[in-house]
């Protein structure tokens, strides 16, 4: 039986790059010389330039630019999907989509064909080179890509933008509370909702752009266009973004168990120190011990941002589940007097839940009056508002922002925290002599972080000073918080 015969050919070094135009992936070998040169892509017919091409000129129709290499004028943040801008991925001719294999094989292939001792005759060579080099360095590693997707190569810096997730990290506990209190979700919830909203206004903005040009030319500009006008959800667009919102869902529970069982596994480590200690359930002498341990512990996390305050918070939460425990276990277990005694606390317990949420709300209230007066003196032009005025409640709006968003991360921090003291409480391994053992533990701890203070008398919420009055001709209220009950 005779075999098909298959022509070859030599291996060339091939390169792939993206179609600026129409997307379409394709490849092309190079000049065997450095030169300017253009590619015509080979399925919508149209000339582009490059990576690694000087020549920005094209001998066909001008290509329009690559809206997805540069910042988009509407668009703040990017995500993995669609990144802010393209410009490494392109350095090296590859997708946004790319395994780390394929940058690998990609760097390696254009490394050989760029390094500038192989371009001697090419002066912008070592430019070149370094510029690949950046952009391997920071596509290979996994945080500074998706950094670099977010935000492009120059991130926030020139555009004033604060990424939320680093913000809530870094400005509430820092690194020390991890351990504590885990990763404040509100910020990668704050930022998924600016990386919608990018993208939303960037389809919004291509839409009027489309239906402005087809319109009829008219002496007056163009109305804005209202929702009404804005292309209607498909079906199967609506079932795509239902999916999209499920996948969210399921990630998020998945993040918040993993915070969970960490947060409890540590929690348990920690309390350790007295249970396994202890001889009895109340044992004074190993009391006094771990309270002067957990003192020592107290003392370095209240130097952190807003450590003395998220010590108070835990602390209140720990003491009122340990004293929850302790009652509904007690004379009967979870009947009689127990039972009453647990229900107490738990109604307690709802209460407060209750009264940090209306605070919450009302925080956010006051900033948002704040800002509508400021809105409203500018509209009339700034009449009736002096620079010291307004420079008054410019500062005023962003005390009561720090303080909006403090009770909006105290919330969710005692959610978790809670949470958190459930499943260590409950644990079905435990007998109830052992469990009882730990929430008396619970409670020294608690007890040991309520009492954490701030240093001098500092106020950062501007809590015991009250708030500049957004009003003058009104009295000056002062706001506090409410403690806890347990």
């Amino acid at each position: 039986m005779s075999q098909t015969i298959i022509t070859s050919r030599l291996r060339e070094p091939y390169v792939a790059v993206t179609c600026a135009h129409c997307k379409a992936t394709l490849e092309y070998l190079p000049p065997p010389k450095p030169t300017s040169y253009l590619i015509q892509c080979s399925q919508c017919s149209k000339t582009f330039s490059p990576p690694g091409s000087s020549n920005p000129t094209s001998t066909s129709t001008p290509p329009k630019p690559n809206p997805t290499t540069k910042k988009s004028g509407s668009r703040r943040i990017g995500t993995d999907e669609r990144p802010l801008e393209t410009e490494f991925y392109d350095v090296l001719g590859i997708s946004p989509q790319a395994t780390s294999g394929e940058i690998k094989s990609a760097y390696r292939r254009l490394a050989l064909k760029m390094h500038p001792d192989k371009n001697p005759d090419d002066p912008t060579a070592e430019d070149k080179f370094k510029t690949l080099a950046r952009a391997y360095n920071t596509l290979s590693d996994p945080a500074l890509r998706k950094k670099y997707n977010e935000f492009g190569k120059q991130q926030d810096i020139e555009e004033g933008f604060v990424d939320p997730e680093a913000v809530f990290s870094t400005l509430f506990g820092g690194e020390r509370f991890q351990d504590i209190i885990g990763t404040i979700s509100l910020g990668q919830e704050m930022k998924t909702a600016l990386q919608k909203e990018s993208e939303e206004e960037e389809i919004e903005g291509s839409n009027e752009t489309q239906l402005v040009s087809k319109s009829t030319p008219s002496v007056s500009p163009p109305k804005p266009i209202s929702k009404s006008t804005k292309a209607n959800l498909t079906a199967e667009q609506k079932a795509k973004k239902a999916e999209l919102a499920q996948k969210e869902s399921a990630e998020r529970a998945r993040v918040r168990e993993l915070r969970v069982s960490h947060l409890a596994e540590v929690l348990t480590k920690k309390l350790y120190l007295y249970t396994e200690q202890a001889d009895q359930e109340v044992d004074e002498q190993i009391i006094n011990s771990v309270r002067m341990i957990w003192t020592i512990e107290k003392e370095m996390l209240a130097e952190e941002s807003f450590g003395p305050e998220l010590l108070r918070t835990v602390g209140q939460v720990y003491v009122a589940k340990s004293k929850r425990y302790l009652s509904a276990t007690t004379s009967g277990g979870w009947g009689g007097v127990g039972l009453v005694g647990g229900w107490i606390h738990s109604a307690k317990s709802t209460a407060h839940v209750f009264s940090e949420t209306v605070g919450a709300v009302r925080a956010a209230y006051d900033v948002k009056a704040v800002f509508d007066e400021i809105a409203k003196a500018e509209a009339e032009g700034g009449t009736g508002m002096t620079e010291e005025r307004k420079k008054e409640l410019e500062e005023e709006a962003a005390r009561k922002g720090l303080r909006a968003l403090f009770k909006g991360a105290k919330l969710e921090v005692e959610s978790v925290i809670r949470e958190v003291c459930d499943r260590i409480l409950e644990d079905p391994g435990l007998s109830r002599e052992q469990a009882r053992k730990r929430a008396v533990a619970l409670e020294i701890l608690g007890s040991v972080y309520e009492t954490a203070q701030n240093k001098n008398g500092e106020d950062p919420l501007g809590l015991e000073s009250g708030y500049v009055k957004v009003d003058k001709k009104k009295p000056t209220s002062t706001t506090t918080t409410s403690t806890p009950k347990a």
